[in-house]
């Protein structure tokens, strides 16, 4: 007897099954059409339209938004075609930029909604361009106290410039790439503090009215910081930049690459372990004027500057190799350039910082270069920097090898306006110390058969030997040797009053000259 179920009996039987698995496809189908429904429709123009109300109160900035999608599976959004833009009137500040696009990922809709903070995992900005005009004081006001914060924020071929008053560029970042984690604001506070993982920028400008400050390139990854071809170049050459900026000083200056290891950065300082700087030049020009009044403010030495730097910045040790720093003056006199030359400079700093509380324990920056003086001499010098010293306080000690004496008549000559006829240094040390007003010390000077002439410079004719003169300083005015024969070796005094205008390689090399003299003359 057969006793299986008849095939009519058995489709009955599975067609509620069917509707249940049919039930479920639809619904599976169903969401994402819906979730496409309310973010089109209600997420998607509610979305935009807080985001343009919280720019504009929160920030004082108008944007204009020309796409945007939002999933509201994944939290994922995208919005393109952006416009932002801001004056004085509702910012205090001008700024107008574009951005190709922004993808965020996982933005916390129902946080922000709730409890009024915004939490986003990850947002990557695309091509931004945007020009800024700084304000002395910000007229913006945090109405909402929208709180937020952002796990990691990532800019792609970034373009700055930032505006003077009258819209002229005072600085550029011709494309920078970016990676901050960690960031976040509280309601009514300033600040976003954040955590810098990466940054390549090339092309970085900036200027003020006398000179221009360029860096082709910049990196930063991994605590490890890189700079190629930096430079600081004054708008005009040596006499018209001195006669323009009113000043007696002209410096430039570059290096082909800067490293540095082991950068922490924060909102306040800058530390680092090591930083080395390879391969570059600084030129420094004055314009000498001794009729000056000795009274009156000092351009403040470099040390003193960089006390006063807004943020603290402390390095441990700093290596240079390859540096060449020429130093010329202009004497009105003789209407004359000479100067003094180092080249191939290889040396260390240690214990730079302006942080007071590293100060409280270690007040005393200390370097040491080796170079060649006039291209050829063998020169080594040390300086102890009392950092922190509202004077600039210093120290300074060096010894130089032998010279011949006439390879420096390209310095005496134009400056002095004497002629070294014959004369050869066996050793010369001076240490003195020293502020931004004084310096003292003293020179072992030790040199055999020197010999001069006395010059005088008319316009037209140039320089003329003054025979009588250059006759009665080799006899009565100057020593032929130190020691001369069966004497002590002489020793000479560095006394130095610096007058105002005077840069710091020109008060060490007006000292050093000091004791020079003082160890030839004949008391």
């Amino acid at each position: 007897m057969d006793t299986s179920t008849p095939p009519s009996a058995g489709t009955a039987a599975a067609r509620p099954l069917y509707r249940r698995i049919g039930a479920i496809l639809s619904i599976l189908l169903l969401i994402p059409v819906l979730a496409w429904i309310v973010g089109m429709f209600f997420l998607k123009p509610l979305l935009g339209d807080r985001l343009i109300r919280v720019a504009e109160k929160e920030a004082g900035y108008r944007l204009e938004i020309g796409s945007m999608r939002y999933n509201l599976l994944t939290g994922a959004g995208m919005l393109s075609g952006l416009k932002i833009q801001a004056d004085s009137a509702t910012r205090g500040a001008f700024v107008v930029g574009t951005i190709a696009q922004i993808d965020i990922r996982s933005i916390h809709l129902l946080a922000w909604w709730k409890t009024n903070q915004i939490r986003i995992d990850e947002i990557l900005v695309i091509r931004p361009d945007f020009a800024y005009r700084p304000a002395r004081v910000s007229t913006s006001e945090s109405s909402e106290g929208v709180e937020w914060s952002v796990g990691s924020v990532q800019c792609r071929e970034g373009h700055f410039r930032v505006l003077d008053s009258t819209g002229t560029a005072v600085a550029a970042i011709g494309r920078i790439t970016f990676q901050v984690d960690s960031l976040q604001h509280q309601a009514r506070a300033d600040g976003l503090p954040g955590r810098l993982v990466s940054l390549q920028a090339d092309s970085l400008w900036t200027g003020d009215e006398w000179s221009d400050y360029r860096l082709a390139s910049l990196s930063f990854e991994n605590s490890r910081l890189e700079m190629n071809t930096a430079s600081i170049q004054p708008r005009n050459k040596r006499f018209e930049h001195v006669r323009k900026s009113g000043g007696n000083t002209y410096t430039a200056a570059s290096a082909a690459h800067i490293q540095a290891e082991g950068v922490q950065l924060s909102d306040t300082a800058v530390r680092l372990q090591t930083l080395r700087v390879d391969e570059g030049d600084v030129a420094v020009f004055e314009v000498r004027n001794r009729s000056s009044k000795a009274s009156g403010p000092r351009n403040p030495f470099p040390m003193q500057q960089f006390i006063k730097l807004p943020l603290f910045v402390s390095c441990d040790t700093i290596s240079v190799a390859g540096i060449n720093v020429r130093y010329d003056e202009f004497n009105p006199d003789t209407r004359k350039t000479g100067g003094v030359s180092f080249r191939g400079i290889r040396g260390t700093i240690s214990g730079l910082s302006n942080d007071s509380a590293v100060l409280k324990t270690r007040p005393w920056c200390l370097a040491h270069f080796d170079t060649r003086f006039m291209g050829q001499y063998p020169l080594r010098v040390d300086f102890r920097f009392r950092q922190g010293s509202a004077k600039g306080y210093y120290e300074c000690r060096a010894d130089l090898g032998p010279v011949d004496l006439p390879s420096m008549n390209p310095v005496f000559k134009p400056l002095a306006k004497v002629s070294i006829e014959s004369g050869r240094v066996n050793h010369l040390r001076f240490q003195f110390s020293g502020d931004e007003r004084t310096s003292s010390g003293t020179a072992s000077f030790l040199y055999q058969d020197l010999s001069v002439k006395i010059l005088k410079h008319d316009e037209g004719k140039g320089f003329r030997i003054r025979d009588l003169l250059s006759f009665t300083a080799n006899r009565l005015l100057v020593y032929k040797h130190n020691p001369m024969p069966r004497k002590e070796v002489r020793t000479g005094a560095i006394r130095y009053t610096r007058i105002p205008g005077e840069s710091f390689w020109g008060i060490l090399w007006r000292s050093i000259r000091s004791g020079l003299w003082s160890s030839v003359k004949r008391t």
